[in-house]
């Protein structure tokens, strides 16, 4: 890694790979700054962040993410999959198997089938992001097979290669037909979701966005390939915990890396798990919003705080539950966690 002689004698440059212990180095000013960086030769995607430091204060960010092997070779996850039953309009996603992912400039195109024809009922078209909402309905009780195409790059120079997934199947059903339609938060901070009109917008916050990388990674809600790592998308309400948390703030959730922390990391690691979710409880959600709605709870009305000293997180527990038919029929503990200090959203998924 190099940078320009500095322009002043307090000029430092803090380099960490794979957000493991940064080190901090001073940059002279007489010539220039050249240091080496060790990668760990293992598999799949890799970062390196390299943060520019002027009297004690960041002013900017550069995250170089790197992979180790060709994404082609990775298996590839399917969602829903056999088994599994979804309501009428289902959402279809795609993801690498273990910490690899797309490249940015991938594209994707799914398939619907009825599974005893083959006959491709719905096709998407190609698009940018790694899954995509059923826009036909579909038939109760019928069992659906589909697959997807997806292209994007093998090397720096940008030769394509497209790779096929295998066939996954699901069930369709309107089980959740006739679900009340309210989302109520009871004072222990139990959320009862079953209409998606409920869930709050995302806030974007453009003066967030003077530093960063843009154009490195793909497609996430909210966070396109052109947005900033430190882009805000939302900021909630944090409250305080007794004897844990003494006064209450905010959260930010900022677009991040997926390796890292933020809306990137999120639907890399659980994305499928949010989507899960509004496939089996068809609530007229998206997961992107279900998840929201599912921080914003928590943070606000905590059932429990936990402080982690070995990496200095907080970590919100909150409890979601799904109501159809004025019944409840699954109860989520979702967990949020904080890097401390910055309150930043490291993660956020459901149990």
């Amino acid at each position: 890694m190099t940078a320009p002689p500095a322009t002043s004698s307090s000029a430092q440059i803090t380099v960490s790979v794979d957000a493991a212990d940064a080190v901090t180095r001073t940059v002279p000013e007489s010539v220039a700054f050249s240091q080496s960086v060790q990668v760990a030769a293992t598999r799949g995607a890799h970062l390196i962040t390299a943060t520019r430091i002027i009297d004690g204060t960041a002013t900017s960010t550069t995250v170089y993410p790197l992979t180790f092997g060709t994404w082609t070779e990775s298996a590839l996850v399917g969602a829903p999959t056999e088994g599994e039953v979804t309501h009428l309009n289902p959402y279809l996603s795609v993801t690498l198997a273990g910490a690899d992912q797309f490249p940015r400039d991938s594209t994707y195109r799914y398939y619907l089938s009825d599974s005893a024809s083959t006959q491709v009922l719905w096709d998407s078209g190609q698009i940018t992001k790694p899954f995509a909402q059923v826009s036909m309905p579909l038939t109760n009780g019928v069992t659906y097979s589909w697959h997807a195409e997806i292209t994007g790059s093998v090397d720096p120079s940008g030769t394509q290669s497209t790779v096929v997934t295998p066939v996954f199947s699901f069930t369709a059903s309107d089980h959740a037909a006739g679900a009340e339609q309210a989302a109520t938060t009871s004072s222990d901070g139990t959320w009862t979701a079953s209409d998606a009109n409920q869930a709050g917008a995302f806030a974007q916050d453009p003066s967030q966005s003077s530093f960063g990388v843009s154009r490195r990674y793909a497609d996430v809600p909210y966070c396109s390939s052109r947005d900033n790592t430190s882009k805000t998308v939302r900021i909630y309400e944090r409250k305080a915990f007794p004897g844990v948390v003494g006064r209450g703030g905010v959260g930010t959730l900022i677009c991040g890396t997926p390796g890292g922390m933020g809306m990137r990391h999120i639907w890399a690691g659980h994305g499928d798990d949010w989507i899960g979710i509004v496939n089996e409880y068809p609530m007229g959600i998206s997961a992107e919003s279900f998840m929201d709605q599912s921080i914003n709870t928590t943070l606000r009305a905590p059932s429990s705080v936990v402080y982690n000293r070995a990496n200095d997180t907080y970590t919100y527990y909150g409890l979601v539950q799904i109501k159809q038919k004025g019944k409840v029929v699954r109860t989520y503990t979702v967990k949020v966690g904080h890097s401390a200090g910055s309150w930043r959203i490291i993660t956020a998924f459901p149990s």
